[in-house]
């Protein structure tokens, strides 16, 4: 959550609409009316990065790699080194998830259904005949020549004739499915209510849950020979949740037994079984266990932290990790990058800046956008451990990175190489980092507040959780010089310590009325002696919701009376706005939350964003204006400012002078503009006159609401002429000429 300082630059729209018509005395008058449209000097672009190869499926299919990434579907010929878009049919926002085959007919699953191709993945026509509309995810797979598919919101379909048609194979399945195996024609099914098998190809179901937690959901499934594997989180009631790792069914026993000796950590990506071995992708690497009966060894050398998805081509195994490829030939003791690049990068976690340019966090690691030019987007994750970073900070030229596994590193050339200071942080699962010229600090899920300190000569993190009392899962923390603010799932904290005792701010904390759930402060900012801080209904972390839950409060805390007030939000902003952000002018910014968004064994659910997706206010919220011209709708947003541009995730804000970018959740990426029209208003004077249809010149008064405000007039109409006044900085005056009308027909123009 970083919060820098931006100024803006501005532009305004002169329509100017010409109305010539001949009179019976042969005379023509001239109607002409100029409406003021406040609009950018320029739109929202997209900036071609960052890069990556973030993928959510990886199949093998004659002699072709298929990845499914960047809302589309890539292959490659030469395994995995070079790429091509295979996407031609595929719907915008499909999302593809999953791949399956049967003999020549590749498969593909998205969230709007199933789609399938005879070419090789060149084009792709959809076999959803008897399948649902909307099945927010689609996981493909086969046995023999059936090709099943699991739905998350109606369960799991049948085809017997290559998708032609389907048939539900539903009877007795309750709830949301999340994970899908078939052996010899048993099926495993995990549900919202556990764990269901059938033995009769899907015409009945028998609940099979037993020795995994009865609150807990099972997230990925595989079977190696008769042995069935699945792993398992249990969410908590308050926003926390258990990881449980892997369980294996024993039938003799009829229930779960737990399989987790040796794992190198029980968060699980993917159960992946090969031959008769079975691997794990974790946010750690991969661990792999022989033959299914042994107990795990971490396989991890050469990965980039996180492993998120898996696939084999023979004997070679690849790896999906840290944004690349990886391969090995000899069962993942050792990994070999294919720097693979396909597509943009489409999930964003966190913005920071510095004299060097804007940084964008990602689950694939760091990326910079230097200030010079070109300003191309280039990865800075060398040395990296655990390259899913999860929120940046800056102090000075010092780039500090919190990873989701609970490792921190710092930078000293601006991402170019990393060094891991986690001494102190052992299991500790992070939420935020924030840094002042002093000191550094991270927020964790359970654990309270660490501060960076030197004891007998080494840096380590220590708890700093005086005062806190019971809250200890951190939601945001901002620092400054004079204080230390943290937002908790109790209540707002201040500290002018250094973190060693915190105060409480006394926030009343009020209840959604349609969950009946204590609101908690998710994201704080600070406009001079005025601290911002939004509140929403307590997430599940486990599926990586960076948005609220709808609607959400914001509040503001004036330091010098210690009063808290509701800032009014206007009714035409989105009511799941997630983040302020505060800039050197004062103005706020405001973003969509994740409006549904969530992560069920590494899919996203998209969301349509509402018609404005970033909103501005330069009177502390009194009044909102849209300012979204050029974004692509539909995908997840949030934002950063940057010296040049501003950039835009989920639910992150954060501000530089004079620069924004907006970082989407679909293949566009980040987008960049000037900053100035987020922050200035433009009226424009509207008068009617009646003119003679020969050569006139008009005057139209632009008043801009500050005199920092940019300005300029171009004329869009050959038979309009700006010949004074083309721009300006803060108010004045457009002088137009209107060319004689040489028809009696009515003509429209427009200055821009």
């Amino acid at each position: 959550m970083i919060r820098s300082r931006y100024s803006s630059a501005f532009a305004v729209f002169i329509c100017v609409f010409f109305l010539g018509i001949v009179g019976w005395q042969l005379r023509s008058s001239t109607s002409v009316a100029a409406q003021g449209v406040p609009a950018p000097v320029t739109v929202w672009s997209p900036t071609g990065g960052p890069q990556d190869a973030q993928t959510t499926a990886l199949f093998f299919n004659q002699g072709q790699l298929f990845a499914a990434a960047s809302e589309s579907v890539w292959a490659s010929s030469d395994s995995g080194r070079t790429w091509q878009k295979r996407g031609t049919g595929l719907p915008e926002l499909a999302l593809p998830a999953s791949f399956a085959a049967l003999e020549n007919t590749l498969f593909v699953g998205t969230r709007l259904g199933v789609y399938r191709s005879t070419d090789g993945g060149q084009r792709w026509q959809a076999a959803n005949v008897g399948f649902p509309s909307n099945p927010l995810s689609c996981f493909l797979t086969t046995e023999a020549d059936r090709l099943y598919a699991l739905t998350f919101n109606n369960g799991l379909f049948v085809s017997t004739d290559k998708g032609d048609s389907w048939t539900p194979l539903n009877q007795g399945l309750p709830g949301y499915a999340y994970a899908y195996s078939v052996r010899n024609g048993v099926s495993w099914v995990s549900t919202a209510r556990g764990v269901y098998r059938s033995t009769d190809g899907g015409q009945s179901w028998a609940r099979v849950h037993q020795g995994i937690p009865n609150a807990a959901v099972v997230t990925t499934m595989a079977i190696v020979g008769e042995r069935v594997f699945a792993s398992a989180i249990e969410p908590g009631a308050t926003g926390s949740a258990q990881l449980r790792g892997v369980f294996v069914w024993d039938e003799p026993m009829s229930r779960w037994l737990a399989f987790n000796d040796g794992l190198n950590s029980l968060n699980i990506n993917q159960l992946f079984a090969h031959g008769t071995d079975l691997y794990a992708a974790t946010d750690r690497g991969v661990s792999r266990t022989e033959a299914a009966r042994a107990m795990w060894v971490s396989v991890s050398n050469g990965l980039r932290g996180n492993a998120t998805v898996m696939a084999a081509n023979g004997t070679t195994l690849i790896a999906g990790s840290g944004g690349d490829l990886f391969t090995s030939t000899n069962r993942g003791d050792s990994w070999t990058s294919l720097n693979a690049r396909f597509g943009t990068a489409a999930f964003f976690t966190a913005f920071a800046y510095n004299n060097a340019g804007a940084y964008v966090a990602t689950p694939s690691g760091v990326f910079l956008r230097p200030n010079q030019v070109p300003a191309v987007w280039r990865r800075v994750s060398e040395g990296l451990t655990d390259a899913f970073v999860i929120d940046l900070a800056t102090q000075g030229q010092t780039l500090w990175a919190a990873s989701r596994s609970g490792v921190v590193h710092f930078s000293g050339n601006n991402g170019d190489s990393w060094t891991n200071l986690s001494t102190g942080l052992t299991n500790q699962s992070l939420t935020t980092i924030a840094a002042n010229d002093r000191m550094v600090f991270v927020g964790t899920q359970a654990s309270g507040v660490f501060s960076l300190i030197r004891r007998d000569g080494r840096d380590q993190w220590q708890a700093a959780n005086e005062g806190l009392g019971a809250s200890r899962r951190i939601h945001d923390l901002l620092a400054t010089n004079t204080a230390i603010y943290v937002a908790t799932d109790k209540g707002i904290y201040r500290s002018t310590n250094d973190g060693a005792l915190w105060t409480s701010l006394n926030v009343a904390l009020p209840t959604d009325g349609s969950t009946g759930k204590m609101l908690e402060p998710k994201s704080l900012a600070l406009d001079g002696t005025t601290l911002y801080a939004i509140l929403g209904v307590p997430t599940d972390p486990t599926f990586i919701g960076f948005g609220l839950t709808t609607p959400n409060v914001a509040l503001r805390y004036d330091l010098n009376t210690a009063q808290w007030a509701q800032v009014q939000i206007s009714p035409n902003v989105p009511a799941d706005f997630a983040q302020i952000l505060v800039t050197q002018q004062g103005m706020l910014a405001l973003g969509p939350g994740n409006n549904g968004f969530g992560v069920v064994s590494g899919v996203g659910f998209p969301v349509q964003l509402p018609q404005a997706p970033v909103w501005v206010s330069t009177d502390k919220g009194a009044t909102w204006n849209p300012a979204d011209a050029g974004l692509r709708r539909g995908g997840f947003f949030g934002f950063i400012f940057q010296p040049t541009t501003f950039y835009s995730q989920a639910i992150l804000l954060g501000a530089t002078p004079t620069q924004g970018l907006v970082a989407t959740l679909n293949d566009q990426g980040i987008y960049a503009r000037d900053l100035v029209s987020l922050a200035c208003r433009f009226e424009v004077n509207t008068r009617t006159n009646t003119l003679p249809p020969a050569t006139a010149t008009i005057a139209v008064t632009v008043t801009a609401s500050a005199n920092t405000c940019s300005w300029r007039a171009e004329s869009q109409s050959d038979w309009i002429t700006v010949v004074g006044g083309s721009g300006a900085t803060g108010s004045g005056e457009v002088q137009l000429n209107l060319a004689a009308n040489p028809t009696t027909a009515s003509r429209n123009g427009s200055v821009l």
